[in-house]
């Protein structure tokens, strides 16, 4: 029998060990040695001061002079208080941006999620407040939820770059760090940051803000599902994106010699928008040949639409020749979201599934964006599916 080292573990010594005992009533002192060893070794882990040089929290992290300015410009109107609660988010959330682990060199903190989350800001028409709101502090759930949102991507994108980050939840590092697994690029592809905002909201958020998002949520405005919140949110009454909505008949306000055309015309881009996501959809559906098939681009299910992401977004592109902001499919998906018409998967927009034909397991692979069944037309209901969808391996089912 080959000899084996108790310290480096090839061969399996505790199984070769307790082999040879079995075969001749010895026990050897290797096979005694290895679980002594084992055991000593975590208890001098358990048992040791942490490094005199780890520093009981993280160090803080400021967001930059010019967000602070961002929101304070976006709650302009809002009263003194809600401006101070929302700038006081901000700070609570900064501390949450991606950062190396603990061991890593150490880099300059990632703020592009806070780009994303103004960016998104700036494409939702106004008023904010959906009917019957107008009670809560609805500016305020927005912001939080966009920052959340944003967290979440930029988790998302570090998950599948594979970047080892600190814990977002806690500003204490992790003095002995678990080991974490190299995972190969088809298995990061999967991996979803989706509900870390709820998590981040529930242990960052001041206490005041907290309390705004539970009053939403007692009101049936389920804030930690982005999905539920962010087509909330699209249902505005019609001609809420109006300058002149909610203007006191007698108003008279004061002139403005130099008008911002930007409400206007994000209005008119929203308009167009949706009336190229309801054409696109309807065509789709009458396609005997694309549409609740399995090898479509197109189904019908779970009371929503799903359509293949890529195809989809190209048929509505073509038909916004007008707007080349949007031939980038991110953006494109950013506003479609931002407006209600597409309902994310959690942070992402689009959604893996495996789409089947009936009586037969699903094969296909597909990524899809989710549309809301509100968005169909037509003359007569639309039929079911009848095959399966459901999600891809790893994915959250749909």
């Amino acid at each position: 029998m080959r000899r084996m080292s108790p310290l480096t573990g090839k061969g399996k010594p505790l199984d070769a060990a307790a082999r040879w005992a079995e075969l001749t009533g010895f026990v050897s002192d290797a096979a005694r040695a290895v679980p002594t060893t084992i055991l000593a070794w975590f208890r001098r882990r358990r048992d040791s001061p942490p490094p005199a040089s780890a520093p009981e929290f993280a160090p803080p992290i400021t967001p930059p002079a010019a967000a602070l300015d961002r929101t304070a410009r976006w709650f302009a109107g809002e009263p003194p208080a809600r401006v101070e609660l929302a700038l006081a988010t901000l700070r609570a959330l900064a501390p949450a941006a991606p950062r190396p682990a603990e061991g890593a060199p150490p880099a300059a903190p990632e703020f592009g999620w806070l780009d994303a989350a103004f960016a998104r800001l700036a494409t939702l028409p106004e008023p904010l407040a959906p009917p019957g709101a107008d009670d809560l502090a609805w500016r305020y759930l927005v912001f939080a939820r966009a920052l959340c949102d944003a967290l979440e991507a930029a988790y998302t994108d570090a998950l599948r770059a594979g970047r080892a980050t600190r814990c977002p939840l806690t500003d204490r590092p992790d003095r002995y760090r678990a080991p974490r697994p190299r995972r190969p690029p088809h298995e990061r592809s999967r991996l979803e940051g989706a509900g870390l905002g709820a998590l981040l909201a529930g242990v960052r958020l001041p206490e005041a803000g907290r309390r705004q998002v539970l009053a939403a949520m007692a009101r049936g405005i389920d804030w930690a599902d982005p999905a539920a919140f962010w087509t909330a949110c699209a249902a505005r009454a019609p001609g809420a994106g109006s300058p002149a909505t909610g203007a006191s008949a007698g108003a008279d306000p004061a002139p403005d010699p130099t008008p911002d055309p930007a409400p206007a015309a994000a209005a008119a881009t929203a308009a167009e928008l949706r009336a190229a996501v309801r054409a696109a959809l309807g065509a789709l559906v009458q396609d005997g040949a694309a549409f609740n098939r399995p090898h479509g681009m197109g189904w019908h299910a779970g009371g929503a639409f799903w359509v293949v992401a890529k195809p989809f977004a190209e048929r509505l592109q073509d038909r916004l020749p007008a707007h080349p902001e949007l031939h980038n499919r991110r953006t494109l998906y950013r506003r479609l979201a931002a407006l209600g018409l597409l309902l994310p998967h959690g942070a992402q927009p689009v959604w893996a599934l495996r789409v089947g034909a009936p009586g037969q397991p699903p094969l296909r692979y597909a990524s899809a964006l989710k549309l809301p069944a509100v968005l169909y037309d037509g003359p007569e209901p639309c039929p079911v599916y009848a095959g399966t969808l459901c999600a891809a391996a790893g994915v959250r089912a749909p």
